[in-house]
């Protein structure tokens, strides 16, 4: 193995660091070595070659969970596990390995003065396409597929940029900085290095500028109490995946709910907000569990979003994926259906499907409204577990008229991996993004608020049963990304096909002159 194999051996350290959410500094340059080990390439099958080690090396690294979770998940024991871990080994390393060759067709063969910044700007345009591939086409493997800009969202002041921007602007950051970097490194043009410390510090000055106006004008808007907070309660149970409600089981969880909602009465809390699927049978109209619940709360006024399911096609076991809002008296005013199901998992992907909850499981029906759950202190924005991951999501509620959002999930399935804290920080970005509290409760994962500022001061991660509060504002702010949602992926479009045909015609022209010049 040649040093240049070696060096992207080592580019598997920051990648993987990155994925699994160590906030360091190397976030900024994520794919740095990889770049380096890319310079000297002119070959497509060696570009291809490299592409896959550091795609396949990855892939070993952080696939791992998938051993342990779809045996937790399906029942079917380790071996299905591994299976699946080698399948998305492989589809990983062909999609890196594709990366790489098509790093090499868009350079240059001829060095010239400012090639940093040009390859450094179309490159970064081509990673911000194939990120706008992962969150609108591939969307249905949400969890799974690894989209650049996760890693920058723990960063507070640069997370700001993305009310204007969304998410794509932090891949185009770190694909840019990695390339400047690695570039500036194997040229030994070192004064060259104040370029991405520059854009790093104006990055998170900008940040800082736009994070100080938002407070400045929520302190305003508290000052005329235009906007009114209320208490909500976060019930999560955290029960492990392979504790099922059954005879034996059920009575147990029942009273612990009943128990959490009495604790909850005479608190001020005016909503109760519980996770995914928390109820683990459909709703029926006349559900005993839900009238014994409306008998204990209804006398406080306490509104609940609850997590059932609903049938679609009860003999096919098809369902939809639903969270009620319940209002005292047990007069449920609203349903909202989870509009994005997990491929493979909850729906088919090429006609497969992993088997379900141990084998007992369902397909889910895709819901297909937007439109967010009306409460009585405010238009709660849905995002049910995965959707948190997609930032259309979020912004079509916010257009519908959503006031604040709530995602309720179940971590259970990977709560001792970095999957959990992903889903936990792609849900801080769509707070930032559309300047909305959210509430977070995921079973065995992450629960508390994210401020619309994105600050999260109390996020908790806990695996017994637990009650938080949170003081929720709702608003009605529009953000310029809401209102413009794919402006910097088309922009990015354009400058990537502009420079394309500048490169193949203008530049390409220009090297053969010079080249017959040279001869002449």
């Amino acid at each position: 193995m040649n040093k240049k194999y070696w060096i992207l051996l080592l580019s598997a350290i920051p990648i993987t660091m990155s994925i699994q959410m160590t906030d360091t500094p190397l976030n900024w340059i994520v794919y740095a070595l990889v770049f380096y080990g890319f310079m000297d390439i002119d070959k497509p099958a060696e570009a291809f070659k490299r592409g896959a080690f550091v795609g396949g090396v990855t892939a070993v690294l952080n696939f791992f969970w998938i051993i342990g979770g779809a045996d937790k998940f399906t029942g079917k024991g380790v071996l299905l596990g591994v299976g699946i871990t080698l399948i998305f080994t492989v589809i990983f390393a062909l999609y890196a390995g594709i990366l790489g060759w098509i790093i090499l067709f868009l350079k240059r063969k001829k060095r010239y003065k400012l090639e940093w910044l040009v390859n450094g700007i179309y490159l970064s345009s081509f990673w911000v396409l194939v990120d706008a591939f992962m969150i609108y086409f591939a969307k249905g493997f949400a969890l799974c597929l690894f989209v650049s800009y996760i890693s920058l969202a723990q960063n507070l002041y640069l997370a700001q940029i993305t009310t204007i921007t969304g998410p794509l602007l932090l891949t185009f950051l770190v694909v840019f900085l990695s390339y400047c970097t690695a570039y500036f490194f194997y040229y030994k043009k070192w004064r060259m290095l104040i370029v991405p410390v520059g854009i790093i510090l104006g990055s998170l000055l900008l940040g800082a500028v736009i994070l100080n106006n938002y407070e400045d004008r929520l302190q305003e808007d508290i000052a005329i109490k235009k906007e009114k907070p209320f208490k909500a309660a976060i019930l999560s149970q955290n029960l492990d995946p392979q504790f099922k409600w059954n005879p034996a089981n059920g009575d147990f969880l029942a009273r612990q709910l009943f128990e959490m909602n009495r604790q909850i009465c005479g608190t001020g809390t005016a909503l109760t907000i519980w996770y995914e699927s928390a109820i683990p049978w459909n709703y029926t109209p006349d559900d005993d569990f839900l009238k014994v619940l409306d008998s204990i709360t209804t006398g406080y006024n306490i509104t609940h979003l609850i997590g059932m399911n609903t049938d679609f096609d009860r003999k096919n076991r098809i369902f939809y994926n639903s969270i009620y809002c319940m209002e005292p008296h047990h007069k449920v005013i609203g349903r909202y259906d989870k509009r994005l199901a997990l491929s493979l998992i909850e729906k088919p992907f090429l006609g497969m499907l992993i088997p379900f909850y141990n084998s007992t499981g369902f397909r889910v029906k895709e819901g297909t409204s937007d439109k967010p759950l009306p409460t009585p202190v405010g238009n709660a924005g849905m995002l049910l577990c995965n959707e948190s991951t997609i930032p259309d999501l979020a912004y079509r509620t916010v257009s519908q008229g959503a006031n604040f959002l709530v995602n309720p999930g179940n971590d259970g399935w990977f709560s001792d991996t970095y999957i959990a804290k992903q889903h936990q920080f792609h849900a801080r970005l769509r707070a930032i993004e559309t300047r909305k509290d959210l509430v977070i409760n995921n079973n065995d994962g992450y629960s508390g608020m994210i401020q619309s500022t994105g600050k999260m001061p109390d996020m908790n991660k806990s695996s017994a049963a637990m009650i938080g509060y949170v003081m929720i504002t709702p608003n009605d702010y529009q953000t310029f990304i809401v209102a413009h949602p794919h402006w910097f992926a088309y922009l990015c479009l354009l400058v990537f096909v502009t420079f394309i045909i500048y490169n193949s015609i203008f530049i390409k022209d220009k090297d053969q002159k010079q080249i017959k010049s040279k001869k002449g």
